[in-house]
């Protein structure tokens, strides 16, 4: 019966219409954007800045990318001590920090491909908790349609982040000056949501009895 069409569209409906799924929803899909922004303007990016492409670049690509694994296992650790909620604003500080600091050195033409790299891998890092967390508190006031709620939350985030995406593309074309200044509204976006929003309905995730999200 899940599958019935008036069925699904009702589920569908039921995951939009939650506040704290919406919210965590529109969080996700910006951050989406940011990450998908930036694996799209890396080559340019390491190449028009630094003069960096070929094997370096693909070297320094990866290292960036390091962060999207290592920061699952503190992750885990965050949830069992802090929640979800708490856990996703400290990682949305960081989030914005570093964002804020690429854009400074960039416009102080202070930047350069080590402090560029530091940085992007902690952007990365932070990304994850973030987007992660979201994801569980998109689903999880819909367990018994937690499947629906996640493919609902893959498809959103993909759909909204790359649409951003090619909407700024030929904004930024490459250039560091305004694709991180892009960035640093994203993340601030993020945060000021992230910090303004009170759940209705304290709802925890993947936290120790007793422990608000």
């Amino acid at each position: 019966r899940a599958l019935e069409p008036r069925r699904l569209w009702a589920s569908i409906k039921r995951v939009w219409r939650h506040p704290q799924s919406r919210f965590f929803l529109v969080v996700a899909s910006l951050i989406y954007f940011g990450i998908l922004s930036y694996i799209t303007n890396a080559p340019r990016l390491f190449k028009s800045e630094f003069g960096i492409e070929g094997a370096a670049f693909a070297i320094l690509f990866s290292l960036t990318g390091l962060g999207l694994v290592t920061t699952q296992i503190a992750n885990n650790r965050l949830l069992q001590r802090y929640g979800a909620l708490r856990t996703t604003r400290g990682a949305a500080v960081l989030l914005a920090a570093s964002a804020t600091a690429v854009a400074g050195l960039a416009v102080t033409s202070h930047l350069d491909w080590l402090s560029f790299t530091l940085l992007i891998l902690c952007f990365n890092s932070v990304f994850l908790i973030v987007f992660a967390n979201s994801a569980s508190l998109v689903i999880d006031p819909h367990k018994e349609i937690a499947g629906l709620a996640s493919s609902i939350f893959g498809a959103s985030t993909q759909l909204f982040g790359s649409l951003m995406m090619l909407v700024t593309l030929p904004l930024f074309k490459g250039a560091m000056v305004p694709w991180s200044i892009g960035l640093v509204i994203v993340s601030a976006i993020v945060l000021a949501g992230l910090t303004l929003y009170r759940p209705a309905v304290v709802a925890p995730v993947a936290s120790r009895p007793g422990k608000a999200p």
